[in-house]
């Protein structure tokens, strides 16, 4: 019965209709419940799993209702007279899944990707858009901050446009290097599809009735294909035109696929599969389907799906293998990307706001390659795979203050492998002996390598090397000391890729009574070691 269902919703719209986004069909008879939970985890709302509140909290609050498109349509700013390319860009990974059938596989192997962190840049605001690579080299990505980014290979800015309203939708680039996304936020300042130059200047936008999460897809004739929350697909034409647009019964999020013949897959939030010709007529439905987690195809038909597990589906719809993330933490709307060698690279979160965030790369037989804990909020952006094999990842952390930021990120292999940096200390530096004291160490490597901490205590006594913890982790340990003076604390990492070891990082303690320390402004000097160094000496605090 498995196989029988798991052939009418994977493999007629994956094999036949190279649909990406999975939808299975309410009156499918499906007996694997485990399996069904796993999907149906992703469908739980627009947005994905419980991160929903707390995305509406931070960012959605002046989203408004629908509005027709008719309503706020706006005129094509200096559209282009001809059109010199069309089609996707011939490009290492030129939209969201590499292809306009989005089957996330790449022709590039990754067999030297060790899971080095090459580069990282820090944007303003949250990265729930997948990156996107030129044929030369540059990468592309939005922020909820609205800017796109337009980063080299080395991980330096090119240049930023900005868009004024949130970028979810993940760019696409055409032949001649346009670059096409979707805008989110309320009719007046966002909702638009946005044509921005190679060189960062904007080239049209064209407004819809709603926010736009989807991502665009680019056919071969380069028609650019999106869906809007305004309930849409909108088909339009490179110089910015509308060609023609089809109204569902509920917000079109997923991203099109577009088959060999010209149909365009897509579905709904009103629980359908569309199929429409390339002239916008409706082709058929399928009834009973929800905007689920996208999947993935390797060359030789195994299909991967996410959720709580990573599961690999041989073509004829029996179960390869599975691999648990644990821990709570399961793939939501990220799509896998699949590298030539058959590594799948695929980025997780932990179901809670503040449960962080990890990129996985999973062998083809199902084990685990490497994982890295990249973000301490979520990831929502998608892997992507460069022709040298680097892979690019978005996340999305949140500052102690409350201020959102994100990171892109470059996996690859480093020649010279960077030892951790010495570990900041944080406790207090005058305190009472024969009493506990509580000090923080914070881990930081470079390569976001897992880390020892060895932390001497200057009284003849050491910790020994404890761990491994992971990168940006802070461990908190507790010391006493017995006899009156002055200790400097000392600890250092050791990176466990290498046995490389930091320098000490350090931090001056005195233990002057031996009655507790209730002064309030003797509290204060010790917890502000640097100031009034001569009268801290005459109190004998130093």
């Amino acid at each position: 019965m498995l196989k029988k269902s798991l052939a009418v919703g994977i493999i007629l719209l994956f094999i036949i209709s190279t649909v990406t986004p999975l939808v299975i069909g309410y009156d499918a008879e499906i007996t694997n419940k485990e399996f069904m939970d796993d999907l149906a985890f992703a469908c739980y709302n627009e947005y994905g799993s419980s991160k929903a509140s707390y995305y509406r909290e931070h960012l959605l609050k002046e989203r408004s209702d629908d509005v027709e498109p008719e309503e706020v349509m706006m005129p094509v700013e200096s559209p282009p007279t001809t059109v010199s390319s069309t089609g996707p860009m011939n490009s290492p990974w030129p939209m969201k899944s590499q292809n306009s059938r989005h089957t996330g596989l790449s022709p590039y192997s990754t067999e030297g990707n060790n899971g080095m962190v090459k580069w990282r840049y820090k944007t303003n605001g949250w990265i729930w858009s997948t990156p996107a690579i030129a044929e030369d080299g540059t990468i592309y990505t939005g922020t909820i901050a609205g800017r796109l980014y337009a980063f080299h290979s080395n991980g330096t800015l090119k240049w930023e446009f900005s868009a004024g309203a949130y970028i979810s939708s993940s760019p696409a680039i055409a032949k001649d290097g346009t670059i096409y996304f979707g805008t989110a936020g309320v009719p007046s300042w966002g909702c638009r599809i946005y044509a921005v130059n190679p060189n960062g200047t904007e080239k049209w936008h064209y407004q819809t009735g709603n926010s736009i999460y989807s991502d665009p897809a680019i056919a071969d004739d380069g028609t650019i294909y999106i869906g809007s929350r305004d309930s849409y697909l909108y088909a339009m034409n490179p110089n910015g035109t509308l060609q023609w647009r089809f109204k569902t019964g509920g917000y079109v999020k997923s991203h099109p696929s577009i088959a060999d013949d010209g149909t365009i897959y897509f579905d709904s939030f009103d629980g359908k599969l569309y199929a429409l010709n390339p002239n916008g007529t409706l082709k058929w439905t399928h009834g009973g389907g929800c905007a689920c987690a996208s999947s993935s195809i390797d060359e030789d038909g195994t299909i991967y799906i996410g959720g709580f597990h990573l599961t690999a589906i041989y073509p004829n719809g029996t179960r390869k293998w599975r691999f648990t993330f644990g821990g709570q933490k399961n793939t939501n709307h990220v799509s896998p990307a699949i590298s030539s060698d058959g590594t799948i690279y695929v980025g997780v979160s932990h179901d809670t706001s503040s449960g962080g965030g990890h990129i996985y790369a999973i062998n083809k037989d199902g084990t685990e390659k490497w994982q890295k804990k990249i973000a301490n909020n979520w990831v929502d952006s998608s892997p992507c795979i460069a022709e040298d094999g680097t892979v690019y990842i978005g996340c999305s952390s949140t500052e102690p203050g409350g201020d959102s930021y994100g990171y892109l990120y470059a996996f690859g292999r480093n020649e010279i492998n960077q030892p951790p940096n010495p570990p900041s200390i944080n406790g207090p530096t005058i305190g009472l002996k024969n009493k506990q004291h509580k000090y923080n160490f914070t881990l930081d490597d470079p390569e976001l390598d897992d880390i020892e901490l060895f932390v001497d205590w200057d009284d003849g006594n050491t910790t020994g090397w404890l761990g491994p913890f992971d990168s940006g982790e802070t461990q908190t340990l507790t010391h006493s000391w017995s006899e009156k003076g002055t200790y400097t604390v000392k600890a250092k990492a050791r990176d466990t890729y290498d046995g490389s070891e930091s320098n000490w990082g350090t931090l001056k303690v005195s233990m002057p009574k031996n009655k507790a320390i209730n002064t309030p402004f003797l509290q204060f000097l010790g917890n502000h070691p640097y100031m009034f160094p001569l009268l801290r000496q005459l109190l004998g605090l130093q």
